[in-house]
């Protein structure tokens, strides 16, 4: 067979086996399929596709059963499928493997690679009634070319595994900036009525500096955290609790960067519910130079929170008042702007209060 269009073509040969057991009808294809411009099956997949690709096509179908043996190989040439972080690891020449199989009981595919000089990506999958299953991996030699602004190799792991009590997932990552951060967890649902998921995460990121441009300002130092907790993800309400620890953090704020220097660790306890009420049931920091703490709950029009916040030298932000302070308070809101109340001492023992804070601003 040969069918040729304007930037497409199909050739090869489709050979039929059984005729005389139509039961066992198979069909053998070993054909090639060619696409110069892809962007003509955008609409037919559902993606932005753009690109070329070439690709053989071999196995047997059983068409009655469904029973199924097929082997995809070939090579792709500056593909895109319309996502801006994905694509850029797609271009230029690639390869593409793929070997599906199907029977009675599930459907395999073992393996798909994809590989192009940004990026190899290695999956295999079974889906079945008895428990699905999907692993895949990916590595990235430099990731500037999917975020610009950043540089270095990236891995990406993941193990998807379904059981009865739900998808049992593990996710791990090497990422720039001496960076790993996993999550073990289950999710559970349809993702229609109900999606649901319960774990842990982790990350640990060794040179934050590595974050500046995707953040959009300068950063320094290093942070750990651990949290646990559960969400609905439908119903956007979650439940977690973290601790970690903050070593040398620059946020790029002056005034800021003096109170965290050292090890500063940190708990939170914080949750959310259906109808958009944030309850933050404890949320401390304490390092060498400051400590802090908050806790209330706000929500649509209304919330209260109580502060404190300690400075052991208050003269690391502002030379010309050495020594401790301290404040705390509470901030309201009830259907319009937060209104925040505040008291405390600085240093040597001066009280301080808002009043007499706005009167000594206006003086200065």
């Amino acid at each position: 067979m040969a069918l040729s269009g304007v930037d497409y073509g199909l050739s090869g040969v489709l050979s039929v086996a059984n005729l005389d057991n139509i039961a066992a009808l198979t069909i053998l294809p070993d054909v090639t399929l060619e696409a110069r411009d892809l962007s003509r099956f955008a609409g037919l997949v559902g993606l932005d596709l753009a690109g070329g690709a070439e690709l053989a096509i071999r196995g047997q179908v059983a068409p009655l059963t469904g029973e199924l043996s097929l082997n995809f190989d070939g090579t792709t040439r500056d593909v895109a499928v319309g996502v801006a972080r994905l694509d850029p690891l797609l271009a230029g020449e690639g390869a593409l493997r793929l070997h599906v199989e199907r029977d009675t009981d599930s459907l395999r595919v073992d393996p798909l690679t994809i590989n192009t000089k940004q990026a190899r990506i290695e999956a295999t999958a079974k889906l079945s009634r008895a428990g699905s299953t999907l692993s895949a991996r990916a590595s990235v030699p430099d990731v500037s070319q999917a975020l610009p602004g950043m540089s270095g190799a990236a891995t990406l792991s993941a193990q998807v595994d379904q059981k009865v009590d739900g998808w049992h997932v593990t996710l791990s990552s090497d990422l720039p900036g001496k960076t790993q951060a996993g999550f073990q967890g289950v999710i559970t649902g349809d993702g229609v009525k109900q999606l649901r998921a319960e774990g842990t995460l982790s990350a640990d990121v060794g040179q934050l500096s590595v974050f500046s441009d995707l953040a959009g300002r300068r950063l320094g130092g290093a942070v750990s955290l651990s949290a646990q907790g559960k969400a609905d993800l439908l119903a956007r309400s979650f439940d977690v609790t973290a601790t970690g620890e903050t070593r040398g953090l620059d946020f790029g704020v002056p005034t800021l960067t003096p109170l965290l220097r050292g090890t500063v660790g940190f708990e939170a306890s914080i949750g959310r519910d259906a109808q958009g009420v944030v309850a933050i049931r404890e949320l401390t920091a304490s390092g060498p130079a400051a400590n802090a703490a908050l806790s209330g709950s706000f929500g649509p029009g209304e919330g209260r929170l109580e502060y404190r916040l300690g400075v052991g030298n208050l003269g690391v932000v502002i030379p010309d008042l050495p020594g401790p302070a301290r404040v705390s308070g509470t901030a309201v809101m009830r259907g319009g702007p937060w209104q925040i109340d505040a008291t405390g001492t600085g240093p040597g023992g001066l009280p301080l209060t808002p009043a007499d804070r706005w009167r000594r601003m206006g003086q200065r």
